[in-house]
């Protein structure tokens, strides 16, 4: 992510907070609330990414010792 698009969020994301300060917060507690949730749903999808690119370098022969 280049300069120019991570002040563009930030900048988005402070403009939502100053023009909705209620529902921001409210939402922000919300995600607080749930992010052992998030966090696990995050971890697992890393995860089998993780191991999709490991069985791919199976496929292709990068691991000889495993005899594949």
């Amino acid at each position: 992510m280049n300069l120019r698009r991570l002040v563009t969020f930030i900048v988005i994301i402070l403009l939502i907070a100053i023009f909705r300060p209620s529902g921001f917060w409210q939402e922000l507690k919300r995600i607080w609330a749930q992010r052992e949730i998030i966090i696990r749903l995050l971890s697992g999808l890393v995860i089998l990414y993780l191991l999709y690119g490991l069985y791919s370098l199976y496929q292709q022969g990068r691991f000889p010792w495993l005899g594949g």
